[in-house]
């Protein structure tokens, strides 16, 4: 399995949470005109390990960011986007955290959330189509297991 794997997988999944209104595989230049909320992945640092499971096979463990951006900040009445956020924490992480082979991706050993930032403002986009936006992000931590390729002679 590959990096673009899991993340064509992750918006698909995402889009099965109630309130979700976007999630995207890649992100794009600007949030303006898009339905919100809308989540983002982005792959982050990998450790392998062969120790766990023998030379012949590898462990590769990857933390993902996962934004959800939830309301442009002062939006709505005084407070209402500060107090969106919240409503997605328990159950972004009660999704995943029910899904450890992100519905059965092949060679995925272990997939959960293991933080959330709480509440948090996130600038996206440049120039006019720039914005300020509340948003949690989530750090999803997957383990999956491949066969490990020798170089001739090795």
């Amino acid at each position: 399995m590959s990096v673009d794997t899991i993340k064509a997988q992750l918006p698909l999944l995402w889009m099965q949470i109630p309130g979700i209104k976007n999630a995207l595989e890649n992100a794009p230049n600007s949030l303006i005109g898009l339905d919100l909320p809308l989540a983002l992945s982005f792959p982050g640092s990998a450790r392998y390990d062969k120790a766990k499971i023998g030379n012949n096979m590898i462990v590769e463990t990857r933390n993902w960011l996962m934004r959800l951006y939830v309301a442009p900040v002062q939006s709505g009445v005084p407070g209402e986007a500060e107090s969106l956020p919240s409503q997605y924490i328990w159950p972004v992480a009660e999704f995943f955290n029910a899904r450890p082979s992100l519905g059965g991706l092949p060679g995925m050993q272990n997939a959960m959330i293991t933080a959330d930032t709480g509440l948090v403002v996130r600038g996206y986009g440049s120039g006019d189509q720039s914005g300020a936006y509340v948003c949690v992000e989530f750090t999803l931590t997957t383990e999956e297991v491949y066969r490990r390729s020798f170089a001739s002679g090795e």
